[in-house]
Formats: C-alpha cells, structure tokens, sequence
C-alpha cells in the first residue's frame, strides 16, 4: 500500500485538506516487529530514494506542485534534538523484535500455577515459541499482546510530542494476518487514550482528538500450501469475521473514516512464507493502488471528532467501499470511478511520459529548452538516483499486470513506441485533429519538445538544473495532456 501512494506522490499526485489547501508535509510511519520483511525493507529503501530526489529538487520547501512535490519526513526529521530518535521510516519495538512470545511474557518467571494454566489456555506451544523478530505468524492473539510495547517507545513519545493540532492519523492494516488485525485496534485505542492520562499536557489532549482514517484490508490475494508455514489461507476469512465484529463493538466509534477493501477474485498464489525467509514473494496489486487512493479522501475529509463522557469518539463514523465500474479483470483507466480518475489519472499519465521522455533526453541537451537558459540541464540529470526509481516503478507496474488470467490485472499503460505517445495509455484516447477531424492527434517526443520550449521560455529561475527541469516537464506535460486526450470521457460513474 505504501509503495503505490509513493508512487502516486511522485507523479504529482496532491493530498489536499478540506479548504483545498496542500498539506504541508507527511510522516509515514511502518510498524512491524519483522525487520528483514523483504516488503518492509523495500518500503523504506524507496522512501529514502524518493526524499532523496525531493531534496535535490525542492531542497527543504514544504509540499508544492509538481513531481515530487510532496514533502515526506520522518520522525527525526522533526524531533532532530531528539537523540533517541533514529531517521528511519519504522517505529523500533526492540523487546518485541529480540524475543519470543514466552520471554516477551516473562513466563519463567511466573510461579502462579493458575495463571501459567490460564496461560497456557490462551496460547498454545507453538505460539508461545513464536519469534516474534519475524512477525506474528499470523496469529493477532500474540500481536495484541506483544505490540503493547508500541506505547511504551521512544518513537511513540516523540510522535506524541510533535502532533499539531490539525494533524490527521492515517492507518492502514490487513486483518487477515496477526500484525495489523491486532495493531489497529491496539495502535488507535492508545492514541484516544493519552486523553485520560494524568498529569495530561496539550500533546495528549489534541493528538487524542486527532481526525483518524483507517484503512482495513482484506484478503485479496491468494498464497501456496506450505506444511512448514503456520499461515493457511482457509484461516482467513474466520480471521476477518472475527476482527470486523471486534472493531464494531470496540473500535470503530473512535474512527473517522473507514475504508474497507478486497478482492474475492484469486490471484496467482503468493510464496507462503511464515516469516523465516525475507517474505519477497509478496507482490504490487490493484487493492494497494486503491487502497492508497484512500489516503487522497481522507486527507479531504472534514468528518470532525468530539469528545465524549468516557472515550473519545468520531462525531459520525463515515464508512466507505471500493467498486469499479464493471467486472473487466483487466483493469484501465476505463475501469476506475471518476473520482479516482480525477485524483490520479493526469498525474500518472504525465509521470509515464516523464519517464519514457527521459529516456531520450541525453540526446535532446542541444534543443532550447534545456540549454538556452540557465542553469542548463546537463547529461547527469539522469542521476543514479533517479534511475534506480525508474526501476523500481517499472517493477511496480510490471507487477500489478501480472497476477493470472482469474485475478484483476492492472494494466494503465501500452508500450511506448519509439517516443509516441498517441496509445500510450489503455481506456484514453487523444482528441480529434482540428483540420483531419476524423484523425486523431498524434503525440510524440516533438509535440514534447515544442511545449518544453515554450514553457522554458516563461519560466527560467530556479536554483539548479535539477529544479529546472522537473518544473518545466511537469508544467509542460501537463499541458499537452490537456491539449491532446480526452480525459473524463471514458465512461466513468
């Protein structure tokens, strides 16, 4: 899910609050005792990849428009006189991820023969011996209990801390595993909870009424047999039945905004790996595509919170679902409602060409746009930086296409043929030519280059090159996107 809303923001994608103004910037923040997760290191590997590009571009400019835009932060980056806070993306839960569920629990040293027959009650061996460096191996039962320690870290304070008032909490779980069907509960009860803390402070108080979204996963996709894994996928279902009806009863009156999401239809089976190996079998999918387009809603929401006599609740729970418009397994622009279209269609569609267009752009250094004003833009734009991204989101897209002929297949974008663009993008079409009208417009490298001339010449002071042309490109593409396809008209709801 993280990795398609960095995505998303990297193709100029806009979190914007209810009055339509940018938000200043964002903190994601992954909780997960599994610190070798292959997912987990990717996820973090590409929000570094992405600040790092951000920080070249805009240096330390809070969010603007354009690729890139949007300022993503950690927690040291704005608790930096804080030492105990280490710049990373994920919150340390050392004496979760160092221990097995027994040792979590101190069970040797308990002597009660009742409460050792309770515990054993609740757990069974296998449990107990989790460890839990590798995650919950899908049992919540332990996740509950050992992420407890999540309000008792450094990481937690400091958040606490540097919450402002105005601040919305986005939380995103699967709940048919063990970290997030136990995490979300736990994680959200303790934020309402700082309002009852004695001896409480400004802090508590307003991050206990933060406006909180949750993002509640489903299974959506499908995982091989395994003999040696504890995790079978015919535990799933009783797992999300039991989760939903707890979160009713429990949670749901101390959220905002819930998003529920899945997809019956089965993909191609994942590797069903328990946590021992690094879990690298788990791949991009169109649920996590939308899921982050949840993100984008909620930030827009103005679906307030209240304080009530013993807990503080969400004034009206808002619940919301995902339906494309028709049962197409293969899934285009055609497919997705037009509010997602409207949030995210312009901005990927001028990102693909960004990036097709860059291929050829060592070679174009000679045309106006890129040396007739300074700072000139030179054969080391295409930093290494900016390559190991293009890579990286082209694994992403490459991914979500391919999931078997049973399973929805995100597929947005044709092969570019050549530097033309004309079909480049599945469900849109270009607009008729003014005098031909029964051709449609050609787009190719030159229409791309013409309009970078243009802009180029309207717009020349930025700081280095890497300034210049991320905002050239982006005001350019824009346009002849605008000029050139039929957006909106693809039979969206």
């Amino acid at each position: 899910m993280l990795n398609a809303l960095i995505m998303q923001l990297a193709a100029g994608a806009q979190p914007k609050d209810q009055d339509g103004n940018l938000i200043t910037s964002i903190v994601p923040i992954i909780i997960d005792p599994h610190a070798t997760n292959d997912a987990l290191t990717k996820s973090t590997s590409l929000l570094h990849l992405y600040k790092s590009i951000r920080q070249t571009i805009y240096r330390d400019n809070e969010s603007t428009e354009g690729f890139f835009g949007t300022k993503i932060e950690t927690l040291h980056d704005i608790n930096r006189d804080n030492n105990n806070i280490a710049d990373q993306f994920y919150f340390q839960l050392n004496n979760v991820t160092n221990n097995t569920f027994s040792n979590f629990i101190q069970e040797n040293n308990i002597t009660d023969a009742s409460t050792l027959h309770f515990i054993n009650t609740l757990y069974s061996r296998q449990e107990k011996g989790t460890n839990m460096n590798i995650g919950f191996e899908g049992s919540p039962n332990i996740g509950s209990v050992a992420l407890s320690e999540f309000s008792k870290s450094h990481d937690f304070e400091a958040f606490r801390n540097v919450y402002q008032e105005g601040d919305k909490l986005f939380f995103i779980g699967s709940i048919f595993g063990g970290t997030g069907a136990a995490g979300l509960p736990l994680f959200i009860s303790k934020i309402r909870d700082l309002a009852h803390r004695q001896n409480n402070d400004n802090h508590n108080i307003d991050c206990a009424h933060a406006p909180i979204g949750a993002l509640i996963v489903m299974p959506y996709f499908s995982i091989t047999y395994n003999n040696d894994s504890s995790i079978n996928q015919e535990d799933w279902l009783p797992k999300v039945r039991s989760a939903l009806d707890y979160y009713d009863q429990h949670l749901n009156n101390k959220i905002n905004d819930i998003y529920y999401l899945a997809d019956p239809q089965m993909t191609t089976p994942f590797f069903n790996d328990a946590g021992q190996n690094s879990q690298s079998g788990n791949r991009a999918h169109l649920v996590e595509f939308v899921g982050a387009n949840a993100f984008f809603h909620f930030i827009q929401s103005n679906n307030v919170t209240t304080n009530g006599n013993d807990i503080v609740t969400a004034t009206q729970t808002k619940y919301y679902r995902y339906d494309l418009n028709n049962a197409n397994l293969t899934v285009t622009f055609n497919e997705f409602p037009q509010q997602t279209n409207d949030t995210l269609q312009r901005h990927l569609m001028a990102f693909h060409i960004l990036r097709n267009f860059m291929i050829s752009l060592p070679q174009l250094l000679d045309r106006p746009f890129a040396c007739k004003y300074a700072p000139k833009i030179e054969g080391n734009i295409l930093s290494q930086d900016i390559k190991n991204f293009w890579n990286k989101y082209d694994d992403w897209l490459n991914q979500m296409k391919n999931h078997g002929v049973n399973a929805h297949n995100l597929d947005l974008f044709a092969e570019c043929q050549h530097g033309n663009y004309t079909d480049l993008f599945n469900g849109v079409d270009t607009k008729q030519g003014i005098i031909f009208k029964k051709t449609k417009k050609t787009v190719d490298n030159s229409v791309i280059i013409r309009k970078l001339n243009e802009v180029a010449e309207q717009h020349n002071q930025y700081a280095n090159q890497y300034s210049r042309w991320f905002n050239i490109a982006f005001k350019a593409i824009n346009e002849v996107i605008e000029e050139n396809y039929n957006l909106g008209n693809n039979q969206n709801r």
